[in-house]
């Protein structure tokens, strides 16, 4: 009786222990790979019932880009999770049961380069309608280092976008810029705007895109063509082991950038292979409260 008693207060203290920690994202060669997400039919990203379970999406993803001349790896964090969001201060509201708030997603991505003497710390926080993850709301980047700080913002306005730019160069860009164009998908929203569609079905498609703010060097923006290719379905190699993905490839100038989607309700990004070489692959994710 009292082995049983043991038994059944140590089966308790785990099933604690899992609510606290979190649901990991766990990869296998056998199984190729498992995310334990409430699944009731074919979801798309933005709809899915784990949105609405109050946890935050936590991906880490094994990071490297050239930095005065010497490839640099680093880790890149990744938080996506839905919020309450207040039209009117243009920010995620404190209290989540205020009448008019918009439901958002909310991504942060966040990484730590290191450069020998300092490193540069950088963060994204970006914000997509929930119903609609094609119409960004706002994006708001910093990027501190040995030197100094810049900073960018970009908010939906009523007739577009508008940007305001702050940068400790000299000809970094310090001031506004309007965008009147309608449609334009921001290049650092690109993940929640494919993770939005189904990628099982996707062929292609154009688009026109705004140049990303994550630098240090803020400078006025540019607007690409965008061509937007799925390639197929292929195998790639994360955390050593096999899994199978969505490939798809962006095209725009004179450039050409891989992302990989994981064939799941909710299509987590696997890799992103830009055009400078840099690169994120995905070490580990979970779904924790926030």
């Amino acid at each position: 009786m009292r082995i049983l008693v043991i038994f059944g207060f140590t089966i308790l203290l785990c099933a604690l222990a899992a609510r606290w920690v979190g649901i990991e994202f766990r990869l296998s060669a056998a199984s190729n790979y498992h995310l334990e997400v409430p699944s009731k039919g074919p979801q798309p990203f933005h709809q899915h019932s784990i949105w609405d379970s109050g946890k935050a999406e936590f991906c880490v993803y094994s990071s490297k880009l050239s930095k005065y001349g010497i490839e640099r790896k680093f880790e890149t964090d990744m938080i996506t999770i839905r919020e309450g969001f207040n039209p009117l201060r243009m920010t995620k509201a404190d209290d989540p049961n205020m009448d008019d708030l918009e439901p958002v997603f909310k991504m942060n991505k966040s990484r730590k380069i290191p450069t020998g003497i300092y490193s540069y710390s950088q963060t994204l926080s970006i914000f997509v309608s929930r119903t609609d993850p094609a119409r960004m709301i706002k994006q708001a980047f910093t990027s501190a280092d040995g030197c100094g700080m810049s900073y960018a913002e970009i908010r939906e306005t009523n007739v577009g976008l508008k940007g305001d730019f702050y940068s400790y160069w000299e000809k970094g860009v310090h001031g506004s810029q309007e965008f009147s164009e309608k449609g334009l998908i921001s290049y650092d929203q690109m993940v929640l705007y494919l993770r939005s569609k189904d990628l099982k079905t996707f062929k292609r498609e154009r688009i026109r895109m705004l140049e990303s703010v994550f630098t240090s060097y803020q400078r006025d923006l540019q607007i690409y063509d965008c061509e937007i290719i799925k390639m197929g379905e292929a195998n790639m190699t994360v955390s050593g082991s096999l899994v199978p993905s969505h490939h798809i490839q962006l095209r725009f100038g004179s450039f050409v950038e891989n992302m990989n989607f994981g064939i799941l309700p909710t299509q987590p990004l696997l890799r992103w292979k830009h055009h400078d070489g840099s690169e994120e692959v995905l070490k580990s994710l979970r779904y924790l409260y926030y």
